[in-house]
């Protein structure tokens, strides 16, 4: 039987209503999502009504493979599950298309592998994942079992051939056992040929319904209760940062979905008496629509009489204070925080007023939206002059080095970021998976965001309030210190390797 599919009013990764027609792909419609960038077909083509376990899948074109190339593949998947933390004996559930050898491999390694099928014939004929083998070499198993009683799941069909890859992504979910992993294949679209030739690109293939780029893969990820996420290229040849890559592998983990989800603000203080219990103050009444909030402060052994006024805030709930017995740098403060840290979101707060505690929203919107999961608050608006002192030359000294500095970033990193060097840096927690922190001064600013950057993550900025302060009132960076470190940081962040998915830093398993 076939099923009419109505168009989608809104985007089925982040929900978004804002959605604009692109071209047609085989008599299908392509929109976009103005919000995440989404691309899917809708209406989609009709699907067959099928007995999946999961949402029914379009037809997986049949593709021929040699063998070789079919054991080689899976061993290098199961070794991949292996150093992710799947252990021998493990029960993995495999949807996929017909490959004896992917199952004879994993027994051989030691798995307890349950395989079922899904290609043209089995979908058509509505005996995947049935009570019938669809194959002789297919486990029987009832479908009514199949539930939190798998270490990993292993989707060998992609997702964009799903009518809805969230629900899909839910379900998978719904077979792992609590912190089980799912490993996935993909095709993000990032070839040049797709930006620049569009429907004439060999990239929009008639049999995809979904067109995911590495954005869209977090998100949906996230969206449905998968981190820990790992993306890394199928062919080790290609480029780390994953550009024209092809196909990638994809590991996750399942964790709890918080609602609300909470918000971790990490707040460093050291000698901050006249501004910190004023910015406290505005801190704890600041409600967040959708979101719950945890405050980390982080105090460094203030001189100045600071410490006393933290001490009033340390039994407030949803107040954390971590004493630290010497001031090392904000960068160890806030690496200190991270380690204490719950939340789902990160954002790190200064104990001064420089910034303005009422551009939350402002901030955490493109991340509760699905529009991004890493946002920088540019103090950049109309001028280039974010430093206004009373003095004439320091502050054009300072506005003038700030540019040099964000020009030779934007170089090495091939970014066009306004002020990477903001205070304002809030992500998911997600974004710190893989990387080790090192930085204990303000340089730390500037390997947060390098690290990210090497890692894959594109920054989203928005403009903020700032009003600067002098050194006179408190300001600790120091002007001939400070500006060779972060110049030492940006060049060594991009020489260096910085993601460590499976190993610390100095080679040992994790």
């Amino acid at each position: 039987m076939i099923k009419k599919i109505d168009p989608h009013i809104s985007c089925i990764i982040c929900g978004d209503s804002h959605l604009e027609y692109e071209f047609m792909v085989e008599n299908h419609p392509l929109v976009r999502c103005q919000n995440c960038n989404f691309l899917f077909l809708n209406p989609p083509p009709p699907q067959r009504d099928t007995d999946d376990v999961l949402s029914p899948v379009a037809f997986v074109p049949d593709r021929k493979f040699d063998d070789d190339q079919l054991y080689r593949s899976a061993k290098t998947n199961l070794e991949r599950l292996q150093k992710y933390k799947v252990n021998t004996g493990s029960r993995i559930l495999e949807l996929g298309e017909h490959d004896s050898i992917f199952k004879r491999t994993a027994e051989k390694m030691g798995f307890d592998l349950t395989s079922f099928i899904t290609t043209r014939n089995t979908v058509e004929n509505k005996n995947n994942l049935s009570n019938e083998p669809a194959a002789p070499d297919q486990n029987r198993n009832d479908r009514d079992s199949l539930v939190e009683s798998y270490d990993a799941f292993v989707l060998r069909v992609s997702l964009h051939f799903y009518h809805d890859p969230i629900q899909t992504l839910l379900k998978i979910r719904s077979l792992l056992k609590p912190g089980g992993i799912l490993f996935l294949t993909e095709q993000p679209l990032v070839s040049m040929s797709s930006k620049t030739m569009r429907n004439n690109s060999f990239d929009f293939i008639s049999s995809f319904l979904n067109y995911f780029d590495f954005h869209t893969i977090r998100v949906a990820l996230l969206k449905s209760g998968f981190a820990n996420i790992h993306i890394e290229p199928v062919d080790p040849r290609r480029k780390a940062d994953h550009k024209n890559s092809g196909y990638v592998r994809v590991l996750c983990r399942t964790v709890d979905i918080r609602k609300p989800p909470l918000l971790s603000v990490i707040v460093p203080v050291y000698n901050e008496k006249p501004t910190f219990s004023i910015m406290m103050d505005q801190l704890l009444k600041k409600d967040i629509k959708g979101l719950e909030k945890e405050i980390i402060i982080v105090e460094s052994n203030s001189s100045d009489g600071t410490k006393d006024d933290v001490d009033r805030y340390k039994n407030i709930p949803g107040v954390t204070v971590i004493y630290e017995d010497k001031p090392r740098g904000k960068g160890h403060a806030v690496r200190t925080g991270f380690k204490h840290a719950k939340g789902d979101y990160f954002i790190i707060q200064d104990g001064d007023l420089e910034y303005d505690i009422n551009d939350y929203e402002l901030l955490l919107e493109p991340l509760l939206s699905g529009k991004a999961v890493f946002v920088l608050g540019s103090r950049h608006g109309e001028s280039w002059k974010i430093r206004k002192y009373k003095k004439i030359f320091l502050p054009y000294i300072m506005n003038l080095a700030h540019w040099a500095l964000v020009g030779i970033m934007n170089i090495f990193y091939r970014q066009s970021m306004s002020d990477p060097f903001t205070m304002y840096k809030v992500f998911h927690r997600d974004c710190l998976y893989g990387l080790q922190f090192e930085c204990d001064r303000f340089n730390f600013d500037i390997e947060l965001v390098c690290k990210l950057l090497r890692k894959g993550y594109t920054p989203y900025e928005v403009t903020v309030n700032y009003k600067s302060r002098h050194f006179s009132e408190g300001k600790k960076v120091k002007f001939f210190r400070d500006p060779p470190t972060w110049i030492k940081a940006i060049i060594k962040y991009r020489i260096v390797q910085v993601y460590f998915p499976f190993m610390n830093p100095k080679g040992k398993e994790v």
